[in-house]
């Protein structure tokens, strides 16, 4: 069994799921990749075995369908155990984990409006799916199934049957115990009391409901607000909240860092351990590296801050996906406040040797999709931002071939 989401070392992980098995059917242009198990997974994951097979499909460029018959997905091709692992670990991260706890705990419904809800049943997040995927469209036209409500009749009517039944007993029993000798019915008359309290008047029943008029429900919140400045809880809750925000893991590692002089690795082994101890992924990793290190309050100032800690973003840019990992995480650091000094950030990162030239192009040319902000418009603007970088680097790279040939 393996961890859903979290760190993949804990055993005693709560959310766990069946390790993908696949087999290859058929040959020539007819092989496929079965995956027989395709069903316990998405029981585990809380979700339509026709969303992931669906997914993979996409991914690979290939067909998929999932058979409702033998309960197996099938991919058009042959495909690898480990490949479409970790294609389903994409899955999970953009469509089953929480995108506030992380956990795998969101009901998925389709609204009238035609976009994706999700409501955390762990931390109690509600919006709609941020992700511009094209499994959401699949999945608009094929909804998740919503719980049966015969299913949750029959419960109901099984426990009325049950109380019932019991009251049928209790009241089969009394008959029962009519038809005895008279003797028993004299012991029960001697147990019981000799007088019995008189019923209370109506002037005297006790009001068990909350007065809803307008005076006492105004009564009552000034009341609330004396108690609330009386007892300090307003000074509690605000202390409380600067606790929460003083604890993030970007405060935490901006401490860290503040507090002394650290070399490279012992800033990438504390990173690497707060990972491990809040349980986030290697994009959140990356954010909160650059939340830490990054001062946006003087913009002009930002990219040679980046300079500065190119030692410690060369330990984790190490290759393509790490690169296109790191880009993410500037675009998404810089997109609010300071999203003018993109190219100066991307060339000062070029020059000090993080960034390799085929990494920054692949970025560029890559997909707007594959931004990890939600909007795609700020996501296109930054990446004509860098443009003229990218047309300098082609450019370098014309002149010097040109040289070559002379």
């Amino acid at each position: 069994m393996l961890n859903i989401g979290g760190n993949k070392d804990d055993r005693s992980y709560r959310y766990k799921m069946p390790r993908l098995q696949t087999k290859v059917e058929g040959r020539g242009n007819g092989i496929k990749t079965v995956i027989p198990n395709m069903a316990d997974i998405a029981a585990a994951l809380h979700c339509d075995p026709g969303y992931p097979t669906k997914f993979f499909g996409i991914e690979l460029g290939a067909q998929s369908k999932f058979d409702m018959t033998r309960e197996v997905a099938i991919v058009n091709g042959r495909h690898d155990a480990p490949d479409l692992a970790g294609l389903l670990d994409k899955f999970i991260d953009q469509f089953v984990l929480c995108p506030t706890c992380k956990l795998p705990e969101i009901n998925m419904h389709v609204t009238k409006q035609g976009s994706i809800k999700v409501d955390c049943r762990a931390c109690g997040h509600n919006g709609v799916l941020k992700t511009a995927h094209k499994l959401t469209t699949y999945i608009l036209n094929n909804p998740p199934s919503k719980p049966k409500k015969g299913d949750k009749d029959k419960a109901e009517d099984a426990d009325k049957d049950g109380k019932d039944g019991k009251k049928g007993k209790k009241k089969g029993d009394k008959d029962k115990n009519d038809k005895d000798s008279g003797s028993d019915k004299d012991e029960a008359k001697d147990d019981e009391p000799a007088e019995l309290p008189p019923k209370m008047s109506k002037e005297t029943e006790i009001e068990w409901f909350s007065d809803t008029s307008a005076e006492a429900t105004q009564k009552r919140m000034e009341a609330e607000i004396e108690e609330m400045k009386s007892s300090k809880k307003v000074d509690a809750i605000l202390t409380a909240s600067k606790a929460a925000l003083a604890d993030t893991p970007v405060e935490h590692y901006k401490q860290y860092v503040a507090d002394g002089d650290h070399d490279v690795n012992e800033l990438v082994g504390e990173l690497r351990r707060l990972q491990l101890a809040r349980g986030f992924d290697d994009r959140e990793r990356i954010n909160v590296m650059l939340g830490a290190v990054i001062d946006l309050s003087k913009p002009k100032l930002v990219p040679g801050l980046f300079a500065k800690n190119a030692k410690l973003f060369r330990s984790f840019v190490t290759d393509k996906a790490a690169a296109f990992l790191f880009i993410g995480g500037i675009e998404l650091l810089l997109a609010p406040k300071c999203a003018a000094v993109m190219p100066h950030v991307i060339k000062s990162l070029y020059e000090a040797d993080v960034l390799q030239e085929e990494w920054i192009v692949g970025w560029f040319e890559s997909p707007v999709e594959a931004s990890p902000l939600t909007n795609k418009k700020t996501a296109l603007e930054l990446r004509k931002s860098v443009k003229p970088i990218v047309e300098w680097l082609q450019n370098a790279d014309e002149e010097e071939s040109d040289d070559d040939d002379a």
